[in-house]
Order: C-alpha cells, then sequence, then structure tokens
C-alpha cells in the first residue's frame, strides 16, 4: 500500500500492526524456539537451584536469551532495548511489543502485571480507527502510544505458538487480559539463523532471580 493510501485512511491500526509485526515472523520463529531448547538444557545442568525455582524462572530465562538473541541479529525496523528483556521497538512507528508466555492457569495471554507502569500500559483503550491515526510528514503512523504482547506458548512450539495481542484492560490473574484483538505471528521455516549461546552463570543467575518479580511477576522462593 503507498504511503497516499495509508494517508486516506484506508488502513486501521489492526491492519498496520499486523504489517508491522509481519517483519518479526521468521527472526522470531527460529529465535525462540532455540532459545527455549538451550535455556531448557541450561537449566537441567544447574544444581544450585530447586526444581520449583526452575520452573519459576524458565519463562524470564528464556526471554532474556531471546533479548540477548535478537541485539546479535538483524531485526530490520526492530530494536531491542538494554533492559536485558525482550522490550522491542518499531523504530518509524514507535510500535511497541513485550514478549510474555502464556499463562499456565489459563493457557491464554497472561495479566499485564502488577506494578503502576505494566497497568499503564495495557490499560490502552479503545483501538485507534483509521480516521483518528496521526501520519509523521515521512508518511508513518504515530503508533507510539500502542503496546502489544508477544504471547508464546513454550510447550508448543508448533506454527502458531506465537500470537499477537493488543491488550485494552491489564485484566487479573487466572484471567488473563482483556485484548482487543490477536493474530499469530506465522512461524517461518528457514531456520537457518545462527544463534549466541545462553549459558548463565551462577552470580548472573543470582542477579536475574532478585529482578524476576519486578518485571515478570514470578515467584523464586521455595
Amino acid at each position: 500500500m503507498t504511503e497516499n493510501n495509508m494517508k486516506n485512511g484506508e488502513m486501521s491500526e489492526k491492519e498496520f500492526t499486523r504489517l508491522y509485526c509481519s517483519e518479526l515472523d521468521t527472526v522470531m520463529s527460529d529465535i525462540i524456539p532455540q532459545c527455549v531448547t538451550d535455556v531448557d538444557m541450561s537449566l537441567k545442568n544447574i544444581g544450585w537451584l530447586t526444581s520449583k525455582q526452575k520452573r519459576s524462572v524458565r519463562a524470564s530465562f528464556i526471554n532474556r536469551a531471546v533479548a540477548k538473541a535478537c541485539g546479535e541479529h538483524a531485526l530490520g525496523d526492530w530494536t531491542v532495548d538494554e533492559s536485558g528483556y525482550t522490550h522491542l521497538t518499531h523504530k518509524p512507528s514507535g510500535l511497541k511489543i513485550r514478549l510474555r508466555s502464556v499463562d499456565k492457569k489459563t493457557g491464554r495471554a497472561p495479566h499485564g502485571g502488577n506494578t503502576f507502569a505494566a497497568r499503564a500500559r495495557y490499560n490502552q483503550g479503545s483501538l485507534l480507527g483509521p480516521e483518528c491515526i496521526q501520519f509523521g510528514v515521512d508518511g508513518i503512523p504515530d503508533l507510539s502510544g500502542i503496546n502489544l504482547m508477544l504471547v508464546c506458548d513454550y510447550e508448543k512450539l508448533d506454527s502458531t505458538f506465537m500470537t499477537i495481542h493488543r491488550p485494552i484492560e491489564n485484566g487479573k490473574y487466572g484471567s488473563g487480559i482483556v485484548s482487543a484483538y490477536s493474530y499469530p505471528l506465522e512461524r517461518g521455516i528457514d531456520g537457518m539463523i545462527p544463534l549466541v549461546e545462553f549459558v548463565p552463570d551462577q552470580n548472573d543467575s543470582v542477579n536475574v532471580l532478585d529482578f524476576l518479580a519486578q518485571d515478570e511477576d514470578v515467584k523464586v522462593n521455595g
């Protein structure tokens, strides 16, 4: 679609996000499964964490491994921030995505989080209609106020293990979020991206355990 078509209000927020997120389908479908494998192997070999702690930190370790891998590979117009977690921004439009794992209880998109920042991030209200989307002088829509979740089921790495969600409410534990829309991020077929190995040492992992509850709302005790 041309710049003029976009300015004429022929694309909705959902259509724009789907267009931009499609840039990530192949690279993320290669990176994430490999990171799941690497983290599972690393956790298996760490003897100073209990089985319960390993289950608790697994999703966050995967998230950090994906962030590290994203920093080593070309993501097109997307960039990963320096938080250590997979927080992506589409540079031209400002659209933002955070990687999350499915809610183990519901099997759906998880609760957004219990911090003020998380509530503000996902209590986004209604969609932007075509008539409400603002454009820059370069013809790119301003989506900087939109926060998406890339929700992954690490237990079912099939062709549709990744789903994009656009929350409108932060949700509650055990009931997930309320999404204005969602769509699968289709898995690519190349599988040829070389990855950096994720091997947490003891000191690094202890620091991770201290920080996890702030970002991923997981328990690490017991």
